[in-house]
This record gives structure tokens, C-alpha cells and sequence, in this order.
């Protein structure tokens, strides 16, 4: 997506910005504001006629404001005392944006929500809301709940003040019949945070269809959500990146997989801890499931050859549909075990478009060659292989270079 930036550098010219926002083209969709870089005498600029250049201009579909925290609800503070913009002038600003009928996105970057940046989530058609490092006040929580028609949030790391806190939060966003993405990245989900996460995914209206929790630290989410998440028949795509997770939180993942409900589609596991005991569980789970297309076990550090055998072993065994795998930089995959991922691929080589398995520096010459052999399948479908390391040598390129004439689909190619 094409960006036209506002940061208010020495020299700015204020006609020149006007100018230029009547002026986007088509192409430039998203228009970024840094207001840290507003807050100098030589930078001052009509923020209202800059708000309603904005409101008319229809090719702009995406507005990101960063830096926005000059007055700390707190502690009552002007964190910018020499500022030579007026809350008035921001409320203009926000006010004359707030009336664009083509705006569907808003990232708010180190922003203090409370007062007139709020008024930005009246917006007639916005769609889709991120924080990333905001300060979520109870004023923010009751702007989201007025959003009707939201179909994606993502919240990356908060602080919280008057009252409200990652539960109100995350209530904040039930009852919203639109909601298909939610993500939540450094979360802290306890107790009632799960209970509220848990109201949105069981509501029988629900259509939320994208579920993200990453580094939240420990699998209680996971275990509080088991009904919830088993018994769902919306979801598509689940993306956990957990630490401290026990087994009994992987027989929760295995019990999602085996359910008789589950559409799941896509599986993202990167960067979790699983040994050997959660990857049979995970295992079990794939062994059952027909619907998976897409599974990411990328960076799984603490599961040995034989855990590897195991997972291996239920993809080659199961119906899964598998269309892309993504194993990348598992040191622990042994050449023994990369022979039954050659299976794998061999058993799904009508439904496999692509398949990445670089930086696994177990490898050996001979288990790439074994690896390659296995590629010499037609699959009819592949678009896309990204494979290699230090072993990775010229016998292997060779090997793989006739394996290629059979794949009429594909496009790429990369070897590291």
C-alpha cells in the first residue's frame, strides 16, 4: 500500500501539504501522521484544513497517527509544554476526519486514547482498529463499543488507566456480530480476560474467524477457552506464539483439531515451547483432523528427532488437505525424520502448493538428497519451495533441478 507522510519537518510548507492531499493519487492509500514531528514553530500547519483535505480526498483508505500523547491523563502533565498546536485545533483535525465516508483503517502507534482522538472511531465505515504501545482509557473501551460495523482489531501491548484494564478491553469487543480478526500480541490473559474472550468466540452470532495470541506468556488462556475454542465452528485461522505451556494446554490445541466442528484452516504454532510429550498430543490431533490446509511449526526448539517422527508420521497418515508447511530454522529435524516428511509430501503431492524448510542445520547432504527425491513427484500443484543450508550442496542442486520439469505451477524458488 502506497504512503503519503505528514511529520511536520523544518520548512514544511503548509500550502505544499494541502496541495498535496487534494493531489493523491489513486494509488495512495494509506496517509501516516506523526505528530511528534508537529511541535515546532517552523513545522505549525492548519490541522482543520489539513482534516477536511483529508475527509474529501476518497483514495485514502487508511490513516496512522503516532506520538499522539502530549497531555498524559494520568498525572494531568503537558508532556509538551512549548507544543504551538491548541487542543482545538487537534479537535478540528479529528472532527473534519472523522467524516470520511472512505477511511476503513485507523493504527494508532504510542497514543494516548482518551478525548478528541476518539472521535476518530466514529469514522461512518471503519473497519479495522490497531494499537500498538497506546494507553487504553475506559474512554477508549466505550468508543470501540460504538463501532458497528469492526471487523478487525489487533492490540500490541497496552498500558490501562481510569479503571479499565485487558478484560473491559476485550468485553469491549462483544457483541460485535462483525468482528472476523482478533489479535492480541503480549497479552496479559487471566481468568477474566479469557472469560471475555471466551463470550465472544460462544456466542452463537459470532464470525470471528481469525483468533492471534501471541507471547502471552503462559497457556492459561488456552485452558480457560477449551469449550469455547473446541466447540466453535467459525474459526479458520488460529496463530499462537506461547511460552510456559503445558501439556495439558497442547491436548487443548489436539482437542481443536479432532473436534467434529472444527474449520480450521490454518495453524501457526511459531515460536512455542513444545517438547516431545505436547508434540504428541499435537500429533493425535493432526491424526484426526480433515481440514487443515496450511500448518506452521516453524522455530520449535525443544522437540527432539523422535518428537519430529511422531508429528510426521500423522501429516503423511491423516486426511489432511495440507497445501502449505512451513518448518524453518528446527535444528532438531534429523535426516531420519526429514525421510518421513518426504512421505508427507509424497501423500499430499495432489494438494501441496508449498512447503519451507531452510535453516534446519541438522540436515545432512544425504537426508537433503532423500528429501529431493521425494520431490520428484509430480505434484501438479506446487508454486513455491524455500529449502536449504550449509549442506545444501551442488549434488543436491542437481538432483533438484530435475525434479522440476513436473511442476507446471511453479513460480518460486528459494534456496538459502
Amino acid at each position: 500500500m502506497s504512503r503519503f507522510y505528514i511529520n511536520g519537518a523544518a520548512g514544511y510548507n503548509q500550502e505544499d501539504v494541502l496541495e498535496s492531499i487534494r493531489a493523491i493519487r489513486p494509488q495512495i492509500k494509506s496517509l501516516h501522521l506523526r505528530v511528534d514531528g508537529l511541535r515546532c514553530a517552523q513545522s505549525k500547519l492548519a490541522l482543520e484544513l489539513i482534516g477536511n483535505c483529508i475527509r474529501r480526498n476518497t483514495s485514502i483508505i487508511e490513516v496512522c497517527i503516532s506520538d499522539y500523547n502530549i497531555l498524559d491523563p494520568r498525572t494531568g502533565v503537558n508532556q509538551d509544554p512549548v507544543s504551538v498546536i491548541e487542543p482545538e485545533e487537534w479537535e478540528a483535525f479529528f472532527d473534519a476526519v472523522s467524516q470520511s465516508r472512505s477511511i476503513k483503517q485507523i493504527v494508532f502507534t504510542s497514543c494516548f486514547l482518551w478525548g478528541h482522538i476518539l472521535k476518530l472511531f466514529g469514522i461512518p465505515n471503519l473497519e479495522c482498529v490497531e494499537f500498538h504501545d497506546c494507553l487504553i482509557t475506559r474512554q477508549t473501551a466505550s468508543a470501540i463499543r460504538r463501532v458497528s460495523c469492526l471487523q478487525t482489531v489487533t492490540a500490541v501491548r497496552a498500558d490501562y488507566w481510569d479503571g479499565t484494564d485487558e478484560e473491559d478491553f476485550i468485553a469491549s469487543l462483544n457483541h460485535n456480530h462483525k468482528l472476523e480478526f482478533l489479535g492480541l500480541l503480549e497479552f496479559n490473559i487471566r481468568e477474566g480476560e479469557a472469560r471475555a474472550l471466551g463470550d465472544i468466540l460462544s456466542d452463537p452470532q459470532s464470525i470471528v474467524k481469525k483468533l492471534h495470541l501471541v507471547r502471552c506468556t503462559t497457556d492459561a488462556p488456552l485452558l480457560l477457552l477449551q469449550n469455547s475454542l473446541v466447540n466453535n465452528s467459525s474459526l479458520r485461522e488460529v496463530v499462537l506464539g506461547l511460552s510456559q505451556v503445558t501439556e495439558g494446554g497442547w491436548q487443548v490445541v489436539s482437542d481443536i483439531l479432532s473436534s467434529r466442528v472444527t474449520a480450521l484452516k490454518v495453524l501457526s504454532l511459531r515460536w512455542s515451547e513444545i517438547d516431545d510429550e505436547s508434540a504428541g498430543a499435537l500429533a493425535n490431533g493432526i491424526a484426526h483432523n480433515a481440514t487443515l490446509e496450511e500448518l506452521n511449526l516453524s522455530s520449535l526448539k525443544l522437540i527432539t528427532p523422535a518428537g519430529w517422527m511422531s508429528i510426521f508420521s500423522s501429516m503423511g497418515s491423516s486426511n489432511l488437505p495440507l497445501k502449505r508447511i512451513y518448518l524453518d530454522l528446527n535444528d532438531t529435524i534429523s535426516d531420519e525424520a526429514l525421510s518421513l516428511f518426504g512421505e508427507v509430501l509424497t501423500a499430499k503431492n495432489d494438494t501441496i502448493e508449498e512447503f519451507s524448510l531452510y535453516g534446519c542445520r541438522k540436515i545432512t547432504a544425504v537426508g537433503w538428497a532423500d528429501l529431493i527425491a521425494a520431490c520428484l513427484t509430480p505434484m501438479p500443484n506446487l508454486k513455491e519451495l524455500h529449502m536449504g543450508n550449509p549442506n545444501f550442496r551442488d549434488g543436491a542442486l542437481e538432483k533438484l533441478s530435475s525434479a522440476l520439469h513436473n511442476k507446471p505451477c511453479l513460480k518460486k524458488i528459494h534456496l538459502r
